[in-house]
């Protein structure tokens, strides 16, 4: 079996979304171009430097450096080769949310390709795990992303609460966030999911608390922050269920 599973620019920071895999004794690794370096979180999760802001012109190069050395593509795909038992892909949505469409105008004044870089860049990390042959899913907000044939058209959309019945007491302490994360992931987040190399996608379970549905669009800025932020734990738990072994 595989030991190895790879999150790709998780919002977290800290991997959150592979705690399962880490809980079944895998070897868990998170890159984002936030990471100093390379590092381990308190909870396991090995982290590394991911560069990605540089095009490059060399056709003869893969399209970005990725890494604290500045590791091309391919040899980060060459790092983990034949290893990956899955890989969980948050390309960043600052560009291509519609959360953040009434910026796209300002932006592209700037920089007329920005659209196409983020687009290209999603379409990159997708590429890691088609090649590493891993089962993955790609997460994303509405968007140029879910309005589009990029990623293919096979996606489903995601709410946290559908799948809080996964969880139990213990999770939000692993989580840090007991006193913002909703019983039983009990809030709403729409995020769409694409899928490759067969992964399987879990049954809903959602928990069975029935209060009101907490919302990320709230005026707490912090919540809304960490709710957007921290990938749900109900949803990553199921899907390390359904995949594991």
């Amino acid at each position: 079996m595989s030991k190895c599973a790879i999150a790709l620019m998780d919002p977290s920071l800290e991997g959150k979304s592979l705690l399962p895999w880490k809980e079944k004794g895998y070897e868990c690794w998170s890159y984002h171009p936030d990471h100093k370096g390379e590092g381990e979180t308190s909870q396991g999760i090995r982290t590394c430097h991911i560069k990605t802001q540089d095009l490059l012109d060399d056709d003869t190069k893969p399209d970005y450096k990725i890494g604290s050395g500045d590791l091309y593509i391919t040899e980060l795909v060459e790092k983990h080769y034949d290893k990956v038992a899955f890989t969980a892909i948050f390309p960043p949505h600052a560009n291509l949310s519609y959360m953040g469409s009434q910026w796209w105008g300002k932006k592209a004044l700037t920089n007329p390709d920005f659209q196409e870089e983020s687009i290209s860049l999603a379409m990159t990390l997708r590429t890691l795990a088609e090649n590493w042959v891993s089962p993955y899913y790609i997460e994303n907000p509405a968007g140029v992303l879910s309005k589009s044939s990029y990623l293919g058209l096979e996606c489903m959309i995601m709410e946290p609460y559908d799948y809080g019945g996964y969880l139990d007491d213990t999770d939000y302490a692993l989580y840090g966030n007991e006193e913002v994360l909703p019983k039983g992931d009990w809030y709403r987040r729409r995020r769409w999911i694409w899928t490759g190399n067969e992964l399987k996608l879990p049954e809903k379970r959602a928990t069975d608390w029935k209060g009101d549905i907490r919302s990320v669009m709230t005026n707490k800025r912090k919540d809304k922050r960490i709710l957007q932020d921290y990938p749900p734990r109900g949803f990553n738990k199921a899907i390390c269920e359904v995949n594991h072994g």
